[in-house]
């Protein structure tokens, strides 16, 4: 039986956030770009890069539709959030640092030997040898 207050199945239920202005008009201008550029597309964040300049120097005209387009998905995901936190959703924030988390270490746990194990043995049979 699964718990239907679980925190991974409200976080699927959670609403996704909306895009921005500039990821609408990056998402559209992707194929544009990428055949603009050729083999350089294929360069890590060089598409991007390559958008966020075009972006800049967009007239307001210009980016007014998609900044309508972001308006309206931001007004419909605060709709949504707003009737996912009345049915008792709790929002949850997924950060990258609580994937790749190193659990924390013990500060009662016993301390490694200083030398490692050969330096152990040297130290206690040091006269011997």
């Amino acid at each position: 039986r699964l718990l239907s207050n679980s925190p991974s199945k409200m976080a699927a239920e959670q609403p996704k956030k909306p895009m921005t202005a500039f990821f609408l008009y990056t998402d559209e201008q992707r194929p544009i770009i990428v055949k603009q550029l050729g083999e350089e597309a294929k360069v890590r964040g060089m598409v991007v890069k390559t958008a966020a300049a075009q972006w800049k120097e967009l007239s307001d005209e210009k980016k007014a539709p998609y900044e309508k387009k972001a308006a309206a998905a931001k007004a419909d995901y605060d709709a949504a959030l707003e009737s996912f936190k009345q049915m008792g959703g709790e929002v949850v924030r997924k950060r990258k640092a609580d994937k790749d988390a190193k659990p924390k270490k013990d500060k009662d746990a016993p301390k490694k030997p200083v030398g490692g194990g050969y330096g152990q043995f040297m130290a206690e049979n040091r006269e011997k040898i």
